[in-house]
């Protein structure tokens, strides 16, 4: 795995000014949640470039397809998952990581936002995964010149945890929805300008 990651860190550093800020905000210990804005199917590599922790990810399972691909994605924390339904395995896994206390990077809008300056839609696994496994949330924002030799920026914001459900007045798919919501609001509110400052 750290070959791969070795790959991917050397082809930023040659071909990608990727500027990191509050990197020392980053979950210390446990497992946990990084949530952000979707951009482009390298975001994952951003965020992870110069984590000091390894970092999973849920990727659509299309990115799989091409096998040399799939093994730097593979190698760098991704597993597949199914956007068309509900994917069983994929939420296992992400679950038992989190139990395992292990971080979990997700898109909350499931797809790419190439506008990348609100939000768009949002899914609800994200605060679903994060109140079952009793995990905090940690937003991120990514944004910049997506291109040869361009700048890019990543901002780590808080760690938080959500409310606790109550067996007895369970939270219902819009509750799920309303704190996912509030989650990728705090990741667009992270982005600054072309310098990278809010």
């Amino acid at each position: 795995m750290e070959f791969y990651r070795v790959i991917v860190r050397t082809f930023f550093a040659l071909f990608m000014h990727v500027k990191v800020y509050d990197i020392d905000k980053l979950i210390k210990e446990g497992g946990g949640l990084i949530a952000a804005n979707h951009k482009s199917m390298l975001d994952m590599f951003m965020i992870g470039v110069k984590s000091p922790r390894y970092l999973h990810w849920m990727a659509k399972k299309e990115l799989f397809k091409n096998k040399i691909f799939a093994k730097i994605i593979t190698g760098c924390g991704a597993f597949p998952v199914d956007r068309g339904g509900t994917d069983v395995g994929a939420a296992k896994t992400t679950l038992s990581l989190l139990n395992q206390g292990e971080l979990v990077g997700i898109f909350p809008e499931g797809t790419r936002n190439k506008k990348a300056t609100s939000p768009t839609k949002v899914h609800s696994g994200v605060a679903r995964f994060a109140i079952e496994a009793n995990v905090p949330v940690q937003p991120v924002a990514v944004w910049g010149k997506y291109r040869i030799f361009g700048k890019v920026y990543v901002r780590f914001g808080d760690p938080y945890y959500l409310p606790e459900n109550d067996p007895e007045h369970p939270f219902t798919k819009a509750d799920y929805l309303k704190f996912a919501g509030e989650i990728l609001e705090k990741c667009y509110a992270l982005m600054g300008d072309k310098d990278g400052n809010n």
